[in-house]
């Protein structure tokens, strides 16, 4: 199951290479993967390369276009045919991919490949090992990008990438980007603010929304949003599901009143409320229980009328 995937990655390769869990870069059936190489150009056996797209909002000094992610690798003599587990490919384990190789890949799951030096752009080709041996393996360089996170934490691999701000609250994983690693097609590599609230280049999706991948369906992963109005800004998540990121589950702001609930979410609870406007009683707010007015029967209290003496 996919869920048990996201605990432990793991690389299947059809040769029996491999054979247990590699955490570190997001591949599915192989024993103690480590990176030891990473060499990143275009794949000389691929496609043509596709055309960039220049990012909007991008500073000079990164403005290199968008490349676009590998298809599917296309049919030809003794090649993968569509459906057999093709590169590019939804996969659940190794055994689905023609390679034997499933790996995490911009959120979800897909078939890879073997490589010799170079991948198709998005993909890295890295030396993943096992004891003594290893071999050559396509390893995606956004494996996490756009799954949604509250902290860095949840998109943490192979490349440390940083959950992203996102309006209305929402946040994202992003995934580090430069002249040299551009953004997948339909992502733009921006300055951005993190969840930390530090500034970081990292790719954005330029719909301003991230889709839920099936990844993030199984896992019922979440990102934190809000509501807001004159009287205060609350947070809630929206949840993955099959129709999408849910509804925001945060409540309306509104007017404190003595219930024991944060009304307005500004971290205090019933503050402001049951003051009767009488300075001979003792108002308190007990919760659910509502107000209450106890009547002050020593001391003095000033109730304004100067016919009463200590005003009880």
């Amino acid at each position: 199951m996919r869920s048990a995937r996201w605990m432990c990655l793991s690389l299947g390769l059809l040769v029996g290479f491999f054979g247990s869990c590699a955490e570190d870069v997001g591949i599915v059936g192989t024993t103690d993967t480590t990176v030891v190489a990473d060499t990143s150009s275009q794949d000389a056996g691929a496609k043509d390369s596709a055309k960039s797209e220049v990012a909007e909002d991008v500073p000079p000094i990164l403005d290199s276009g968008t490349e676009d992610v590998p298809e599917v690798d296309s049919a030809g003599p003794n090649e993968c045919e569509p459906g057999e587990g093709c590169f590019g490919e939804s996969c659940d384990d190794g055994d689905e991919c023609l390679s034997g190789i499933c790996s995490q890949h911009m959120g979800d799951y897909v078939c890879s490949k073997t490589c010799d030096n170079a991948c198709q752009a998005g993909w890295s080709c890295k030396l993943v090992t096992s004891g003594g041996d290893g071999q050559y393996v396509c390893v995606s360089d956004f494996p996490h990008l756009c799954l949604p996170c509250e902290t860095a934490e949840g998109c943490t691999g192979d490349v440390p990438n940083a959950c992203v701000r996102y309006p209305e609250g929402l946040s994202f994983c992003g995934g580090a980007c430069d002249l040299e690693t551009p953004c997948p097609n339909g992502y733009n590599c921006q300055e951005v603010e993190t969840t930390t609230g530090a500034m970081s280049y990292q790719c954005a999706n330029s719909a301003g929304v991230c889709p839920c991948s099936n990844l993030a369906i199984e896992s019922a992963l979440a990102s934190p949003c809000e509501v807001s109005n004159d009287l205060g800004t609350c947070a809630g998540v929206r949840q993955c599901t099959e129709g999408g990121l849910e509804a925001c589950n945060a409540a309306e702001p509104s007017q404190e009143s003595c219930n024991g609930v944060d009304d307005n979410c500004d971290g205090l609870t019933d503050e402001g409320t049951c003051d009767d406007g009488n300075p001979c009683t003792v108002d308190a707010c007990d919760g659910e229980a509502g107000c209450s007015h106890a009547i002050l029967n020593a001391g003095e209290c000033l109730d304004g009328d100067a016919c009463t003496i200590g005003d009880h």
